[in-house]
């Protein structure tokens, strides 16, 4: 993930609770159901970006993406090259 989405991810979360998250998310959706499936996305996206799992241009040209899924065996990381 590049510093600049990094930086504009993090400002995007300058909240202090979880329900004050999920209470900007309702205004914004429009219902609480898709809040709800916003909450869980954004859960993912948190949870991505913390290493999970990082994904990378592998080619100069954008074709082709690596996944590199990291922790699940230790300090390993396990290429998968997708094109």
């Amino acid at each position: 993930m590049s510093e600049k989405w990094s930086k504009e991810f993090d400002s995007c979360f300058q909240v202090g609770s979880i329900e004050e998250i999920a209470d900007a998310l309702e205004k914004r959706s429009g219902s609480e159901e898709n809040a709800l499936a916003m909450l869980a996305m954004t859960a993912f996206t948190l949870m991505t970006r913390r290493g999970i799992c990082e994904m990378q241009n592998v080619a100069p040209d954008g074709k082709g993406i690596r996944l590199e899924l990291i922790g699940f065996r230790g300090n390993e990381t396990i290429p998968d090259t997708l094109h």
